[in-house]
């Protein structure tokens, strides 16, 4: 092999690998919520810290993309969760943003009072969205929903299965907005707290 060709083989093994682990990692999680192997550890976390640090890890790609991802989130809105669960949530609905946004485009973190006791954490693009028959069957197995992203980006078909059991896990609801050529919003409840987050 020339110096050229092993290194366009080896950067294919390479997102061949990365891929694979993915699908590994997603069904495990999903493996462990059927088995109720999930441990639930609710703390109090401050909302708008959090959701900066899944922003972070992140940002390779959507600076690929030229993204914008704008966190609306005020700095006194904390919530009594799951870290590790809210994180796994959040990161997913993210990545799903990102992979569906085309290049130069924009993505909204935001949150607003759903009733006395919770929040609705709200994860909105301006990408290629959904029409109502894609929406309806996201998480219907018998139906193929898998498309790849803007950027040829694959999918394994679980992560938003996997979110929304994760919400309903912790008593949450997950609701979707989406309109074909105009972007998507998916939105979640979470348990507001008063206290100071630690």
């Amino acid at each position: 092999l020339t110096k050229d060709e092993f290194q366009e083989y080896a950067e294919l093994i390479n997102k061949q690998s990365q891929k694979t682990l993915k699908l590994l990692e997603s069904l495990l999680e999903w493996g462990k919520i059927h088995m109720d192997n999930i441990q639930f550890n609710p703390q109090v976390i401050n909302l708008n810290k959090n959701v900066n640090e899944i922003i972070l890890l992140c940002r390779d790609n959507y600076k690929q993309k030229n993204i914008e991802i704008n966190n609306s989130i005020s700095n006194d809105i904390n919530v009594f969760v799951d870290k590790t669960i809210l994180n796994t949530i959040i990161r997913n609905l993210l990545s799903n943003a990102i992979k569906f946004t085309s290049r130069d485009g924009e993505i909204h973190i935001s949150v607003e009072k759903f009733d006395k006791n919770n929040v609705l954490i709200i994860v909105k693009d301006n990408g290629i969205g959904m029409d109502n028959e894609l929406t309806e069957n996201l998480f219907n197995f018998q139906n193929n929903t898998n498309r790849k992203g803007t950027d040829g980006e694959t999918t394994i078909g679980l992560g938003l299965i996997i979110v929304k059991e994760l919400i309903e896990k912790q008593g949450g609801e997950l609701m979707i907005e989406s309109e074909l050529n105009k972007g998507s919003a998916f939105k979640f409840t979470v348990r507001q707290s008063n206290k100071n987050a630690k």
